[in-house]
């Protein structure tokens, strides 16, 4: 589920659920990355990968 809030209404929940099945419904990662502002991607930066050092 989305969030799984415990404010939100049986009635208001399967309403919401529906429409996300019926539209195909995808979270968007990217979005959801900038939202949080956690990526958890490492990233290795290499100045030459022709030394063995």
């Amino acid at each position: 589920m989305l969030n799984d809030h415990p404010g939100v209404k049986a009635d208001t929940r399967d309403k919401v659920l529906a429409a996300i099945s019926a539209s195909d419904y995808q979270p968007n990662l990217l979005a959801r990355q900038l939202r949080t502002a956690q990526s958890h991607i490492l990233l290795v930066l290499i100045s030459d990968i022709t030394n063995p050092f």
